[in-house]
């Protein structure tokens, strides 16, 4: 009978590293190996880092615009009475209604931008509290969303029932 260790291919040196870290990880209580998954973290980092960024462009330019309704709404509400009252009220009432997405993207782009640095930094300095952070960012924003998700489904479907009724 043949040894069972001749049927098997040849094993490259790389895999057999990371086997080897494996077997020794088993050993090691709450550890998380990351072999192999370092270029992907970065990549996630990268990109996760450049949502960020375009985000923060997006509030800038509703804070421009924000200003700028303002401008227009105190310049023409005080030099000209021809704007009634109801224009300013409803001028008001769009941009409170503008605040709440703002406050939502403002709020979901920092956990985005926690990721992404704490995954890039992880992935350069192998740090596990890095990692951790980058990882909790990510949690966070998805759990944001989900429940802006789940809101959303739930004012759909009360709109759904209204229509029906009436």
């Amino acid at each position: 009978m043949e040894n069972e260790d001749s049927n098997k291919a040849p094993v490259n040196s790389e895999n057999a590293d990371i086997n080897q870290h494996f077997k020794e990880v088993k050993s090691t209580e709450n550890y998380l190996s990351l072999a192999g998954s370092e270029t992907n973290l970065l990549s996630l980092g990268k990109w996760t880092k450049f949502f960020a960024v375009l985000n923060y462009i997006a509030i800038a330019f509703i804070i421009l615009w924000v200003v700028y309704v303002i401008i227009v709404t105190l310049v023409i509400g005080g030099l000209a009475y021809a704007v009634s009252f109801a224009q300013q009220v409803r001028t008001l009432n769009v941009f409170l209604v503008c605040v709440i997405p703002f406050v939502i993207l403002f709020i979901s782009t920092n956990y985005l931008n926690r990721a992404g640095n704490g995954l890039k930094r992880a992935v350069q300095t192998g740090d596990n509290r890095s990692l951790a952070d980058g990882i909790q960012g990510l949690k966070s924003y998805y759990a944001l969303y989900g429940i802006l998700t789940i809101i959303g489904f739930c004012i759909c479907a009360l709109f759904m029932i209204l229509a029906i009724l009436l």
